[in-house]
């Protein structure tokens, strides 16, 4: 069979209907979304906020009005599709929320400053606040969050999907549903009477995931609620070096390793774990591998992930008493994982 005859039988067959027992997709006569042009359009953003940390060789050169105009118009093309994807009839006016977006990305990089300014403060490897924005994922990850935020609140179908939801994360949120609200876990106390111990659930703030602090005060290190399905997700990407289970590259390798590699002096921490970008390292073998890396929460999440053993593993419970990267409870966790293993 000729050559071109097999590229034409090909596309033929590509072009007509599947046969199968259901439909999952219909027919669009209008633009769909475009993951590409989302994509482009946070780090267009990301670089007009930290031109010097979110570098752009297409955008060399150009004035901000320029960059700027052209986040507009990629902007208001990806929003008429996205709602025109879920509704052909739907009539909004993209172009005004287009330039409603575009008016708070002052506002998205002031809030990223004391994103910036907490994690610096509240990391003891961290050397400088450029640092935080230049190689902290964390940080980044907040960068795209603050934007896709915006396309949340405005109820925006598909974009905050493509930028916040990649992992299939659906229930980890700043900002809990009433639904999550009502599946919280209660805070863990204890108090001493009469020099006894009792544990017990202590109060929380109402409306408040950390402390005391409004729901709209974003931070760089806390605040954020999840579940453990998600929250493995999250581990597992980490385990594959930044892929997805489907191959996409959604964070660069290189930047896993670099986030796994002890960064503070062993003078500094002579101990047998030191801090990397963001995680705690294991540096000296004892139940758990060196190598290993993972995080604390305040309240007591912990989790890490195993490069040597090709697991993870996450431990959640909300308890202002047992808390940290010293909890006993996630001491005794790591313990149990690994004499599971044995």
């Amino acid at each position: 069979m000729p050559e071109e005859t097999i590229i034409k039988k090909v596309a033929d067959a590509l072009r007509a209907e599947c046969e199968c027992d259901h439909a999952y997709f219909k027919k669009h006569t209008v633009m769909v979304p475009s993951r590409p042009e989302v994509i482009k359009i946070i780090k267009k953003i990301q670089h007009l906020m930290f031109p010097d940390y979110f570098r752009l060789s297409e955008d060399e050169g150009k004035s901000r009005e320029q960059v700027l105009e052209e986040v507009f118009l990629l902007l208001k093309v990806q929003l008429t599709a996205s709602y025109s994807f879920f509704d052909e009839d739907t009539v909004v006016d993209t172009e005004s929320i287009a330039y409603e977006i575009i008016e708070l990305l002052p506002s998205i990089k002031c809030r990223l400053l004391k994103d910036v300014m907490a994690l610096y403060e509240g990391d003891p490897a961290a050397r400088s606040p450029e640092e935080i924005i230049l190689s902290y994922p964390g940080f980044y990850a907040i960068s795209i969050y603050r934007i896709a935020h915006e396309f949340y609140v405005r109820k925006i179908p598909y974009i905050s999907k493509e930028i916040f939801e990649p992992l299939g994360m659906t229930d980890t949120t700043f900002i809990p549903t009433e639904e999550q609200w009502s599946r919280f876990i209660p805070m863990h106390t204890r108090t001493e009477v009469d020099g006894v111990g009792i544990s017990g659930d202590g109060p929380t703030h109402p409306g408040s995931i950390f402390e005391n602090f409004p729901l709209t005060w974003f931070s760089g290190g806390a605040g954020l609620c999840s579940t453990l399905p998600d929250y493995v997700k999250f581990a597992e990407m980490l385990l594959n070096e930044g892929r997805l289970p489907d191959g996409t590259q959604l964070v660069p390798a290189e930047l896993i390793r670099d986030m796994a590699t002890p960064c503070v002096p062993f003078e500094i921490m002579p101990a047998r774990e030191r801090w990397g970008l963001g995680v705690r390292v294991i540096t000296e073998e004892h139940w758990m591998p060196k190598t290993c890396f993972g995080w604390s929460g305040a309240y007591g999440s912990h989790f890490w992930v195993d490069p040597v053993n090709k697991i993870t593993a996450v431990y959640m419970k909300n308890s202002r008493y047992d808390g940290g990267a010293g909890s006993q409870t996630s001491g005794h966790f790591e313990q149990d994982v690994y004499a599971s293993l044995e």
